[in-house]
């Protein structure tokens, strides 16, 4: 089993829900803001908002926010649902008349401290999970650096190509660890 970093392609463009105008309509956003880049679940504070687009390319079927989120459109829910349900949430939020979600990641596995590595903004450089832990697994995320990445297995990768999926890139993890 290979791990992978999931990355934004760069022929497509990204697009996500607007946040930051969702925490402002709440009585107290902190909770909310505060959650949105731990892993912890966003489903009591949502608000189906209008989604805003970072660029003028078109988004893929799938984008990569900068935290521990995935959008996805109604045709990526339709083929990934079993893979969804069992990584996150679903967050429904529009774009344009049509329907769009946020995948609040929220199935988190530690990592092996001492085979990993942050540099000194908390960015992951390195890092290492146990194979028992991810074998079974096709998408999480990781509490080690900062909560903003998300991993998948190559078992996710085919999923998702043989689907037809776009807006995804995937860089290589090393190393695995039978710890």
């Amino acid at each position: 089993m290979q791990v992978y970093r999931i990355v934004s392609d760069d022929n497509y463009g990204i697009l996500l829900p607007d946040l930051i105008a969702i925490g402002q309509q709440l009585d107290d956003p902190s909770e909310f803001m505060e959650a949105i880049s731990s892993a912890k679940s966003l489903q009591s504070s949502w608000i189906n908002i209008e989604g805003t687009q970072d660029d003028s390319d078109k988004p893929g079927d799938l984008c990569r926010t900068q935290i521990n989120h995935l959008t996805l459109s109604s045709k990526a829910v339709d083929q990934l649902q079993s893979v969804v349900s069992d990584s996150g949430e679903l967050l429904p939020f529009s774009f344009q008349g049509s329907s769009w979600y946020l995948l609040n990641v929220l199935n988190s596995i530690p990592a092996i401290e001492n085979e990993s590595s942050i540099n000194q903004y908390s960015a992951v450089e390195a890092i290492a999970f146990n194979t028992q832990d991810v074998e079974s697994q096709m998408l999480w995320t990781s509490s080690f650096g900062y909560d903003g990445d998300i991993y998948c297995s190559d078992k996710f990768i085919e999923t998702v190509e043989k689907s037809g999926l776009t807006g995804l890139g995937f860089e290589k993890i090393y190393p695995l660890s039978d710890k």
